[in-house]
């Protein structure tokens, strides 16, 4: 009979497997309404519980792990800004667009642009300014169609847009071309976690741009 009683009294649980302690209403596994405390914890040298296993507690009082590195992050607002590095032209391949791969930063605060892809991945959500330039070779003065530079734009499920954009055609009057050669464009953006910023050369063939006045920046404003 005891045994029937305990199962009885416990079943719900069992069957729900969320347990509240001072609340009817558990929305996790464990939910207390109220303060806790945790005695006799053990010590321990290990780097990786140090690294990896830090408890977080957010304003809905839902406690998470995460990682010391995620904790330094949301502290730093991101900052960098890049450019080809050396003297002379780079040459990047366009049919229509072609990604433009940066292959040296001057700074990168929280290491969020990558060289080997020519991606900016944002860690925290905030509000981003961003701006390119681009100076074109004299090669590029030749080409006909529109010739400029892109700001894209990729979220973490996949949506891709343009946020900004400085494009047109190279101008002539009595065969000595009249256009500017450089192109820059810049914008203000909101992302996410995982959202991502590519920066595209546009042009109808390959575009010659001059590595020493090429440069864009990407920082965190808020």
């Amino acid at each position: 009979m005891k045994n029937l009683i305990f199962f009885l009294l416990f079943f719900p649980f069992i069957g729900y497997s969320q347990i509240g302690i001072g609340t009817e209403t558990p929305t996790r596994t464990l939910d207390i309404n109220g303060d806790l405390r945790i005695r006799n914890t053990p010590a321990t040298n290990r780097e990786s519980a140090a690294k990896d296993s830090i408890l977080v507690v957010d304003l809905q009082g839902n406690v998470d792990r995460t990682t010391s590195q995620q904790v330094i992050y949301s502290h730093f607002k991101s900052f960098v800004r890049g450019n080809f590095g050396t003297s002379g032209n780079t040459s990047i391949p366009a049919s229509g667009t072609g990604l433009m791969k940066f292959s040296n930063k001057d700074f990168d605060l929280s290491n969020d642009y990558s060289l080997s892809t020519g991606v900016f991945t944002a860690k925290i959500a905030g509000i981003y300014h961003i701006n390119i330039s681009l100076k074109f070779a004299s090669s590029v003065l030749s080409l006909t169609g529109d010739v400029g530079v892109a700001i894209q734009k990729t979220t973490l499920a996949g949506i891709t847009a343009t946020k900004a954009k400085a494009s047109f055609s190279n101008i002539a009057v009595l065969g000595i071309n009249v256009s500017p050669t450089t192109r820059t464009t810049e914008t203000i953006v909101e992302l996410n976690p995982g959202d991502t910023i590519t920066f595209l050369v546009i042009g109808p063939s390959t575009i010659t741009v001059v590595n020493e006045e090429t440069f864009f920046s990407i920082e965190q404003v808020r």
